[in-house]
This record gives C-alpha cells, sequence and structure tokens, in this order.
C-alpha cells in the first residue's frame, strides 16, 4: 500500500482565510480492509536553534540551555475521509486492487500566522497528515507541507507605500590618534513597497571624504527577525536576496553613484501586520554595506521596506507581478518622512 497527499494547487500556497482542497490518495496491489482514512492538519512554530543562537550573544545562553525551546501549536484540526471509530471488522471498507482519491476540503482560519524558515533558528510551518488505518498491525501515513501567508494588501498602505524613500549616513575612522572622512552614503528605492518576484531599483551614492578605501558596496533584501523567548529578545538578520554592484570600489577623495536592482524571491514572507505569532516578527529592509579595510566598521545604510502578497494597483487576492520600473525618480529629504509610518508596520 502506498499513500500520498496532493494539492488542487500543485504550488501548495494559499492565504490564511482561503480554502485548502485536494485529495488523498491509496494504492493497493490487493484486495485490502480499511478501517478508516483521516487527514489531519496542524501549524506550529518550532525554534529548536534559537538557543545555541543567543547562546552565540550571551553567556546566559548557556543556562537556558536548561529549559525547553519554544515550540507552539497554533492550529490543529483533523478530518473524517474513510470510516471511522472502532466498528467491527465485518464493517471495514474493502478496496479492490487499484488508486482510490478521497477529496479534502477545509478552510484556514483568518488569524494564523504566516510561514517561516530560518537555515539554522527555527520554522512556522503548515502541514497535513494523512492516516490510513487497515487490517495490518502497521498504519499507513503520508505527511505533505504546505505554504501559508497572512494576506498584505498594499493597496490598503497607500499613499504612504507607493512614496519613494531615501537614507543617508556617515561615519568617521581612527587610527593612531587622527579623525578621517566622513566616508557618507545614501539609498534610495522609488516606493516601499513590494511583492515576492518583483524586482526593486535603487540608487547609492558613495562620497568617500576619507583615507580609507571602499572596496565593495554590497546590497540586500535583510529580514530582521526578532524571536521572542522567557521574557527575552533574540535578533537574527537573514539575507533574502544579495548583489554586489560592479566596479564599486570608492577611493580616498572620490564620489561614485549606482543604479542597479534586486528582485524579491518568491515565497518570501510578507512583513509581519498583526503580530499573530507569538514567538516571531520580523521586518524588511533594502541594506547597503561600504566595505572597508578589516579592523574598521563597514558603514551600511538600510531603507524600510513592506513585503505584501498584492502589490499596488492590483485587485483580487493574490499577487499577479506585472514588472516594475527601472530607474527610481528623484528624491528629496522630504521623503524621508514616511519612515515613521513604516515602522508603525511591525
Amino acid at each position: 500500500m502506498s499513500v500520498i497527499i496532493v494539492y488542487d494547487r500543485p504550488s501548495a500556497e494559499y492565504l490564511a482565510g482561503e480554502t485548502v482542497t485536494g485529495r488523498v490518495i491509496v494504492n493497493v496491489d490487493q484486495p485490502t480492509s480499511i478501517k478508516e482514512i483521516t487527514l489531519r492538519l496542524k501549524g506550529e512554530t518550532k525554534l529548536d536553534g534559537v538557543l545555541a543562537l543567543l547562546n552565540q550573544m550571551t553567556a546566559v545562553g548557556t543556562i537556558l540551555r536548561l529549559v525547553n525551546p519554544p515550540h507552539e501549536i497554533f492550529y490543529k484540526s483533523k478530518t473524517q475521509l474513510l470510516g471511522g471509530g472502532d466498528k467491527p471488522k465485518h464493517q471495514d471498507t474493502k478496496l479492490e486492487p487499484g488508486t482510490h482519491a478521497y477529496p479534502f476540503e477545509f478552510t484556514l482560519p483568518a488569524t494564523v500566522p504566516s510561514s517561516f524558515t530560518s537555515k539554522n533558528t527555527g520554522r512556522t510551518l503548515f502541514s497535513a497528515k494523512a492516516l490510513v488505518r487497515w487490517d495490518k498491525a502497521d498504519d499507513q501515513s503520508a505527511e505533505s507541507e504546505m505554504i501559508v501567508f497572512e494576506p498584505v494588501d498594499l493597496n490598503l498602505l497607500l499613499p504612504h507605500i507607493a512614496e519613494p524613500f531615501a537614507k543617508t549616513d556617515s561615519k568617521y575612522f581612527w587610527t593612531l590618534g587622527s579623525k578621517s572622512g566622513p566616508l557618507t552614503m545614501s539609498v534610495r528605492v522609488p516606493s516601499q513597497g513590494y511583492v515576492p518576484g518583483e524586482t526593486i531599483p535603487f540608487e547609492v551614492e558613495v562620497d568617500n571624504k576619507s583615507t580609507f578605501v571602499v572596496h565593495r558596496v554590497e546590497v540586500a533584501v535583510s529580514q530582521h527577525v526578532k524571536y521572542y523567548f522567557n521574557l527575552r529578545k533574540v535578533p537574527e538578520f537573514i539575507k533574502v536576496a544579495k548583489v554586489e554592484l560592479e566596479h564599486s570600489q570608492v577611493k580616498g577623495g572620490e564620489a561614485k553613484a549606482f543604479k542597479h536592482s534586486i528582485t524579491v524571491p518568491e515565497r518570501t514572507p510578507p512583513t509581519v501586520q498583526n503580530n499573530k505569532s507569538k514567538h516571531v516578527k520580523w521586518k524588511y529592509f533594502l541594506t547597503a554595506n561600504a566595505v572597508v579595510d578589516q579592523g574598521h566598521i563597514n558603514l551600511r545604510v538600510s531603507a524600510p521596506i513592506v513585503i505584501g502578497t498584492l502589490p499596488v494597483g492590483a485587485t483580487g487576492g493574490r499577487a499577479e507581478v506585472k514588472g516594475s520600473p527601472t530607474s527610481p525618480p528623484p528624491y528629496s529629504k522630504a521623503d524621508q518622512v514616511s519612515s515613521d509610518f513604516i515602522k508603525t508596520l511591525i
């Protein structure tokens, strides 16, 4: 006997509140008596690696190793597809050799958090598990994950989300008691809201009035994550996408400007809107990093952005990316005002 779960949507990607449909497919090669077939649904957050992350930051992590890491089951449901209960053996369902499909349908609660994966720290995941009880001692089962995102309609965040944004920062270098600089860098984006698969055009300007060399400039879509555990907040910074700007060395006394773009990867979870997860929250930035000599701290400048599921100008529940502009419009200092609005989204 073999058992598999097939979703009617091949991508197995859904929004919170949507209806999920599919089939549990059972294949038998001889007449087989089946007691019941059930489908169990579960949404959970596992943060098995958060203690190791905390241990890297502080000695307190060594103490907290004695405490179990967070594991929250925030959603579970069960659907009976065939049979049920401890019925007499003669009431079992006999399957003839071949393939048998059992359709299922369930609606995800609108209140569940988005799927989330960190390579080393933890996950928020949704799974369906089919269980077949039959006339043998060992039950047969199959398990399949799905991706669930909180719906974030960028049109509801207008007009601020469509406005350009610019941020500038600078630093000085100290060596043998002397001060060198400043090194100044600016980051500009044409708007502050994007969806997975969409391209973010940006401009970076570097003005190097120091005696140090900027060896290269890297730009990333960075996810700033906070894990809430034992009354503590543990941060983690994840580079969702990264590009290195060509010919981006800037020597002392030079100034350079760059125009480039970066694409938000598919399946990037949207910016947390409603704090639906107890243990994991995140926000996004477009971060430029001016890499200098070892022994000195790089200059980083971050522009806050919001990742949604429905782009500006689109209607309906799911994103359909049509493209994006290739270069940002002019900017002024007034463009920076909307950063306060972005902070309220977290």
